[in-house]
């Protein structure tokens, strides 16, 4: 069962030893926090923003995932891809 911390599992899928697909799988925790959650954008902005800055300097994966996530959550992406839609 998932953890209703979105820090808690936020951390979790950054721990894990294989990264592919990192970004589509961190930009899923998004959307379930968004659905399931009812988190909005600011918050979930500010959430994996922290993430980004607690995350190590040198390990440019998790960086470049977390920063592909912050754009689809801010709306700076393709408009499909978007976590939020356009109001």
């Amino acid at each position: 069962m998932a953890s209703d911390d979105p820090t808690a599992r936020l951390s979790a899928v950054l721990a894990e030893s294989e990264y592919r697909d990192l970004a589509d799988r961190l930009a899923e925790v998004a959307v379930d926090l968004r659905d399931r959650s009812g988190m909005d954008q600011r918050t979930m902005f500010t959430l994996f923003n922290r993430a980004l800055s607690a995350a190590d300097e040198d390990d440019d994966l998790v960086r470049d995932a977390l920063e592909v996530v912050i754009d689809r959550i801010s709306g700076w992406c393709e408009p499909h891809r978007r976590i939020f839609p356009e109001p």
